[in-house]
């Protein structure tokens, strides 16, 4: 398995882990349990629970560059119907990331 699929299925986890649960939840075991990576491969590419969250938040910036991007070559579409299609995209939510219990 390449190393970038590796890193998608890791955050794939500790984006489900965030879904599903609270924030207090994403630690490095709990990610490696959901992944089924053991906790030296996960470290090997996130070797911090901050680096998984930046990876998550630059996934994020990612998906919604990418929508955007998609959304401006249908030459019909205006500003307002690629905010609505962006904001209505369950992948575009960050709903995830400030779902802590502090």
């Amino acid at each position: 398995m390449a190393r970038e699929n590796k890193k998608e299925l890791l955050l794939d986890a500790a984006e489900k882990i965030l879904e599903t649960q609270s924030y207090d939840e994403l630690s490095l075991d709990n990610i490696s349990k959901v992944s089924g990576f053991s906790k030296g491969g996960l470290l090997y590419h996130y070797p911090t629970k901050e680096a998984i969250l930046q990876a998550l938040v630059n996934r994020l910036i990612q998906r919604f560059e990418d929508e955007f991007d998609k959304q401006l070559q249908i030459e019909t579409t205006d500003f307002k119907s690629i905010f609505i299609t962006v904001n209505t995209n369950p992948k575009m939510s960050c709903d995830f990331v400030f779902s802590s219990s502090d």
